[in-house]
Parts: structure tokens; C-alpha cells; sequence
């Protein structure tokens, strides 16, 4: 779309975009913040609308009081400020006070151990005859499958529970296995 065909709003986005310093943009940028710019300046005249209704005037205009309200009622929800940089300088050195947890001196990359890791979720296999066992023994997750209306919700509901999710300090101690580069393996 050459720049004489683009609407006098698209016109103006763009040259906001160049005295940003914004040389290179998708042509589709244009139209997403168009859309936004329509979305905002709509949900503002709602808001303001509400407020002077709410404010007893008469009908037939919106008056410059209520669309002020509303610009500061979205500003406090939508441009929400960084805190303030001593705020954060106070919350880093109460991070940085706790010491790093120890690695094992072993050859190769090193980690932090599983029950200090706390990016991923450990999950445990529960093998079919653990399962069956777990069932025996009248395990609350069986109980509850077993109170479904019908088999197939129980069997779904065991299904489900054979990888169950949860931190490394809470899993059962005993025989795991899991995938190495070299292959499977047991622990």
C-alpha cells in the first residue's frame, strides 16, 4: 500500500514510528497499532460514558472531568511504572544474602543437585504393578478413580496418576530410573 493510500491515522502512526527511530517495520505493524489506538480511545469513551452516567448529568455528552477519570483509571491497570530502583537494590541484597547451595566435586558440568533445582517439575513413574499394589493397599488417588461413575473414568483417572507430579524432597526413596545420553539407566 503506497503511503498516499494509507488512512490520515495509519499516516500519523507512521510517522510516530520515525521520529522514534523506527526505520524497518512490518507493514502489518501499522494495523496493530491502529487496532490498539482504536481499542484504547473505545474503551476509554465506555468508561468515561459510565462515570457520567454514574454521575447523575444529563444526557447528550461526556464532559472533560470523565474522560480524565477514565484515562487514570486504565493508566493505574495498563501502564503499570517499574518500582522504584532503591526498592530494587533492597530486594537484591535480600536475595543475594542467601548463600549458593553446594555443588559435588565431581568431574563433568556442574549442576545443583536435584532437591535444590527448582526450575522443573520432578516427576515420578509409577509402574502398573506399583500401581496394582498402590490399589491393594487402598491408596487415596485409587479410591478416588474407583468412586468414578463409570469404568472409563476410572481407568482414565489410573492412567493418570501413573506420572505423578512433585518436588525431588517428596518423592519416594527406592529403585527410579531415568534417560541418559549413554541410554537408560538405574539408580
Amino acid at each position: 500500500m503506497a503511503a498516499a493510500d494509507l488512512p490520515e491515522d495509519a499516516k500519523l502512526i507512521a510517522h510516530v514510528l520515525e521520529s522514534m527511530g523506527v526505520s524497518e517495520y512490518e507493514p502489518r505493524v501499522i494495523h496493530q497499532l491502529m487496532d490498539l489506538m482504536y481499542r484504547y480511545a473505545a474503551d476509554i469513551l465506555l468508561d468515561a460514558d459510565a462515570y457520567h452516567e454514574r454521575a447523575g448529568r444529563p444526557e447528550g455528552g461526556i464532559a472533560t472531568e470523565d474522560v480524565l477519570l477514565a484515562i487514570q483509571g486504565r493508566e493505574a491497570f495498563t501502564f503499570v511504572p517499574p518500582p522504584p530502583q532503591d526498592v530494587l537494590f533492597e530486594m537484591a541484597d535480600q536475595i543475594n544474602k542467601k548463600p549458593l547451595p553446594e555443588f559435588a566435586e565431581r568431574p563433568g558440568l556442574r549442576i545443583p543437585n536435584k532437591d535444590d533445582s527448582l526450575t522443573a517439575q520432578v516427576y515420578q513413574y509409577v509402574s502398573p504393578n506399583q500401581l496394582a499394589a498402590r490399589e491393594q493397599e487402598g491408596d487415596t488417588v485409587m479410591a478416588d478413580a474407583a468412586a468414578q461413575p463409570n469404568a472409563a473414568g476410572a481407568a482414565a483417572q489410573a492412567q493418570a496418576s501413573m506420572l505423578q507430579p512433585g518436588r525431588a524432597k517428596d518423592r519416594v526413596k527406592g529403585p527410579s530410573s531415568s534417560i541418559s545420553t549413554t541410554g537408560i539407566k538405574s539408580n
